[in-house]
């Protein structure tokens, strides 16, 4: 009757909700999803909601979805339903519904830490959102501002391991949905499902992208949005300096400062002091390049829109005490400064003082400082030649730059900075763009290419392009960096032929791993669990285990063979699979990792069929005759045996075994626990297994049975 125009004369709504909601409060997960749908239509129509029975429906809406997390059956056609009733303009637009402790953000907090175990969730349920907040009307810009804090948290959401679980239930939601793989996937599969979630980074980011600086309701937002950004910046957990490359920390310090670096021209003259004083106290305390790198970028960018600020900079330049990452990054800014700065007086006041405050630290004792204030100098000598005036009619900075242009010494540190593209071709006015921001700086600094988001994903959520900010700049066709050579198909038929064909040889040598996921996105298929482990290729190790009783012990080998693709775990009672102790510890590996059970009197003779079959047989044991793992060089076909937990491996088996294994240690402890022993003795297979064998020198133990 809504869709024909019709009114719903004597069709009482708040009654048939009040009904729907004692239906839901009862239902099985057979009916649960069509009474959600039901509570959809209804909350969508027009009727006084009050706080107090959207309460009762979403409480009741999430026990469900607790109820069913392990239904692989039910679980995504409930948690889906849930979302799309829940998530909806008409709740959206609800200030008393939105509030801090409301039952939306009570829905909403769920729903992320759902998504930290279940993929595509939090996609679900941020898309609803972000086809309201996308209007950008005032019920729509209201309802964002209410949800600052969990808007911070969805621009650095997304995954941060690659678990093969979380990837099937995701092939498994997507393919439910409907959607159309076919067209939905495009270079390789696994760049586009690994990064399924990170929609909900692409839809934020767009969010701010389509806002105007010029309206004052949208800037207030934003600022506070930066202001969040900056104290998340600055945790402690995100300042630990014993952060590496592509940890998990490092990968969100990315998001973080990318997501700024978009909101960075919100920052007003009237503000730009505050946020100088913030980025350079976060440069300060910032180790890592790749990030400073960001933030360098931010602070370029307001000195350019703003350089009655470079006082800023001046006063940095003069501070004879600052620690050496710091100073690299303050010389840094200046590089592209004299290229960029616009034609004011300002311009004339920078050349007269940035020699003035760099050409000191061409003194310093430390090496790598020398070199930046050297290109500075270099990099701002061209510039205000070009640009101002022959800067040679100065005799001391003429001799300066005489020598840094002939020193032989200089000359090669200088052709080092040369080929570095931040270094010397990076603009930040005319780089400023999502493909540079989200993917290239991200490959120049070595992040892992599933954390780059190319600009064809913002696109394909929003084809209309932010005129601050572009999806890219078409007049600068150079390959900053190359990721995966299904990525340089998007280069233009006119592009360096050279250069494609170096960076598609220098990757020819990668090759992604078959995983059960990726077959699931294939057209009528079969997603059962047997048909993913008949088409996964396996190691020829069998690990028997059939001798260890302790579960925990078990889930662990469980877990370990199937990271390592063994293809065979034998375990004294199969039966404890279902045990819930079993699947803490396992995380889901059972469904993966072949499994038998042979039990203890068995083992006998299921190693004498091994042999026959030609396997080597291995026991983990320290016997007279035993050889140290890192003397051990494993064939192909290998059986490893591991003992009991206090008695190890019985003697009437010993006589059954073509070599003994021992594991060198070092302590005064003389043993190992039982799954450590193996975990080590398998990734020690798995390694000569992936490699060419490097000890030639290392006598090979031959075995006579095996040809």
């Amino acid at each position: 009757a809504t869709e024909l125009g019709h009114e719903l004369s004597g069709f009482d709504v708040s009654a048939a909700f009040e009904r729907c909601v004692e239906e839901l409060e009862n239902a099985s997960e057979l009916c649960a999803e069509a009474v959600l749908e039901c509570l959809e239509l209804l909350i969508s129509l027009p009727w006084e909601k009050s706080v107090e029975s959207i309460t009762r429906c979403i409480d009741s809406a999430l026990e469900i979805v607790n109820e069913n997390m392990n239904n692989s059956k039910s679980f995504p056609g409930i948690i889906l339903a849930t979302v799309n009733m829940i998530f909806q303009a008409e709740l959206l637009k609800l200030p008393n519904l939105n509030q801090e402790e409301g039952p939306m953000k009570k829905a909403f907090s769920r729903i992320l830490k759902l998504g930290d175990i279940k993929p595509h969730i939090v996609t679900q349920c941020v898309s609803r959102c972000y086809g309201f907040w996308r209007l950008y009307t005032a019920e729509a810009l209201s309802s964002l501002a209410l949800y600052k804090n969990e808007v911070v948290q969805m621009l650095v959401f997304g995954p941060l391991r690659d678990r093969e679980e979380q990837k099937i239930d995701s092939a498994i939601v997507y393919k439910l949905e409907g959607q159309d793989i076919g067209s939905d996937v495009e270079g390789t599969v696994e760049l586009n499902f690994t990064q399924r979630d990170y929609l909900v980074r692409v839809q934020m980011n767009d969010l701010i992208l389509h806002l105007d600086p010029n309206n004052a309701e949208h800037a207030t937002l934003v600022n506070a949005l930066l202001l969040e950004l900056v104290t998340m910046a600055t945790s402690e957990t995100l300042l630990n300096p014993y952060i590496y490359v592509n940890q998990i920390e490092h990968r969100i310090k990315m998001r973080l400062w990318c997501s700024f670096v978009v909101s960075s021209r919100f920052i007003t003259r009237e503000s730009a002091d505050n946020y100088i004083t913030l980025l350079l106290d976060v440069i300060k305390r910032e180790m890592m390049v790749s990030v400073r790198c960001y933030i360098e970028w931010t602070l370029m960018r307001i000195f350019i829109a703003y350089p009655e600020k470079l006082v800023h900079l001046y006063r940095e330049l003069d501070n004879m005490n600052h620690k050496a990452h710091v100073m690299i990054s303050i010389l840094t800014i200046a590089f592209p400064l004299g290229d960029t700065l616009p034609d004011s007086e300002y311009l004339d006041t920078y050349f007269s003082e940035i020699f003035l405050h760099v050409i000191p630290w061409m003194t310093s004792n430390h090496f790598t400082i020398r070199l930046f204030a050297q290109w500075a100098i270099l990099r701002n000598w061209k510039s205000c030649e070009n640009r101002i005036e022959d800067v040679s009619k100065n005799a001391y900075l003429r001799i300066i730059y005489n020598f840094v242009q002939q020193n032989s010494d200089c000359i090669r540190f200088r052709e080092k900075m040369e080929s570095a593209y931040y270094m010397n071709g990076f603009s930040p006015l005319q780089d400023y763009n999502i493909e540079f921001i989200f993917r290239e700086m991200l490959a120049l600094n070595g992040v892992t290419e599933n954390e780059r988001i190319a600009a064809r994903a913002f696109e394909k959520v929003n084809p209309i392009p932010s005129a601050a900010c572009p999806f890219r700049n078409a007049d600068r066709k150079v390959v900053y960096a190359s990721t995966s050579p299904s990525e340089l198909f998007e280069l233009s038929e006119d592009g360096d032929a050279e250069t494609r064909q170096a960076s598609i040889t220098e990757d020819a040598g990668y090759q992604k791993k078959i995983v059960p996921w990726e077959m699931m996105l294939q057209t009528d298929i079969d997603l059962s669990r047997e048909l993913v482990q008949k088409k996964r290729p396996r190691n020829d190790l069998i690990v028997v285990a059939s001798l260890i009783d302790r579960i925990p012990n078990l889930a662990g080998l469980c877990r370990t063979c199937e990271i390592f693709n063994a293809s065979l775990l034998t375990v004294h009672s199969i039966k404890i699979k279902d045990d819930t102790n079993f699947t803490a510890v396992s995380v889901a590996s059972e469904k993966w990792m072949p499994m038998i059970e042979v039990r203890e009197p068995d083992v006998a003779t299921f190693l004498k069929e091994k042999k026959e079959q030609g396997y080597m047989l291995c026991g983990l044991e320290q016997t007279t005759n035993s050889v140290s793992l890192s003397e051990m060089k494993f064939p192909e076909k290998c059986v490893i045996i591991l003992g009991k937990e206090k008695e190890g491996i019985p003697a009437q088996l010993l006589q059954f075994l073509d070599q003994t294994i021992e594991i060198p240690q070092f302590g005064i402890t003389r043993s190992l626990n039982v799954h450590v022993s193996g975990a080590i003795t398998i990734y020690e297979y798995t390694k000569q297994m992936s490699q060419p064998r490097r000890h030639a020198n290392v006598p090979e133990v031959k075995v006579e049975h095996i040809q």
